[in-house]
């Protein structure tokens, strides 16, 4: 994997794309019939890459289909998610392939989502005072340090404030 944070909490993360996981049917979108040889897809063929664009934006570019998620929270413990999925018209597409990424999306999605309800209810309980992220992660702990500095540190209750890590 790839990650680069860059100025105003962007950043962005290249992470090698998995065929063939047991038990799980492969995103393959340059498969036989689906081959397109355009050195322009060379990176989405053999990645994922992803872009967090401050303050709530995170897109994902594939092959053939661009994903744009937009984060707006609604309130101090709840979040909406809208999720544009943009696809290149190509008439060697099959339906079934767009299916199969669907498929993969809500696995994706459910595996990001399954724990944050009881991550919050941990957090709101007092019995969890913090947690840790792994070097992986730092692209979460760079847009909480910038979204700090926004709201100027000085303004931030220390027990909430991001510990400067970067």
């Amino acid at each position: 994997t790839v990650i680069e944070t860059w100025a105003n909490g962007h950043s962005s993360a290249l992470i090698p794309r998995r065929r063939g996981d047991a038990g799980q049917q492969a995103l393959v979108l340059d498969s036989n019939d689906v081959q397109d040889l355009d050195p322009r897809h060379e990176i989405t063929r053999a990645g994922n890459l992803s872009l967090m664009l401050f303050p709530n934006n995170i897109a994902t570019c594939a092959e053939f289909e661009f994903l744009f998620i937009t984060i707006w929270p609604t309130s101090i413990n709840t979040t909406h998610v809208d999720i544009l999925i943009a696809e290149q018209e190509n008439n060697r597409r099959r339906p079934e392939i767009f299916e199969v990424m669907l498929q993969q999306l809500s696995v994706v999605m459910s595996e990001d989502m399954s724990n944050v309800a009881s991550v919050q209810k941990s957090l709101e309980s007092g019995v969890m005072e913090n947690f840790h992220l792994g070097a992986p992660e730092r692209r979460i702990f760079h847009f909480n340090e910038y979204i700090d500095s926004v709201i100027g540190v000085n303004n931030i209750p220390p027990e909430l404030r991001m510990d400067s890590v970067m």
